[in-house]
């Protein structure tokens, strides 16, 4: 059984919007967006709903696509949940435009945008130390991080470090 909650009021309006045009779903956090997309993505991709097909659910962050997960009712096998970086990398893919390795930025367009960032982020942090480091061991960590498939912000598989609350400040 999903954990999907029924609509309420006219949050079933929302579901059974017309097919045929584009609709914006405005309210406060916990009013039920994400709830009613996922109620949104089932309707359309009901065989008994007219023009029913596959849908594609895009969101910001892994968090609600695991969050969309949980709520998916059983049977829900048109619908795909995906972030909207793993759906443009699908795409760029499918029109050749994916580079094979070091992601979608080629390694000396890669080093200029790091180098950039690091001017950036260093000029509200001119004491730290990690950013004096040369690019090129930036443009490595990053390297490094997508051949592990790191996808989460946060702690990193296979390394053990103790990180300072401000990473400016690792050494």
């Amino acid at each position: 059984m999903s954990p999907l909650p029924d609509p309420v009021g006219r949050q079933l309006d929302v579901v059974h919007l017309g097919a045929n045009q584009h609709n914006v779903v405005l309210g406060t956090a916990g009013t039920g967006k994400t709830t009613m997309a996922m109620h949104r993505a089932v309707h359309l991709a009901d065989p008994a709903t007219a023009n029913h097909g596959t849908v594609l659910l895009v969101t910001f962050n892994n968090t609600l696509v695991t969050y969309l997960q949980f709520l998916s009712p059983d049977g829900a096998s048109e619908i795909t949940l995906e972030t909207y970086g793993l759906f443009s990398r699908g795409y760029l893919n499918s029109r050749g435009q994916m580079p094979v390795r070091d992601g979608i930025a080629q390694k000396g367009r890669l080093r200029s945008l790091v180098a950039n960032a690091v001017i950036t982020v260093g000029a509200d942090h001119p004491g730290s130390r990690v950013l004096n480091r040369d690019t090129a061991w930036f443009v490595d960590e990053i390297g490094w991080i997508a051949g592990m498939g790191h996808r989460h912000r946060g702690r990193v598989p296979g390394r053990q470090t103790s990180r300072p609350a401000d990473p400016t400040q690792c050494g």
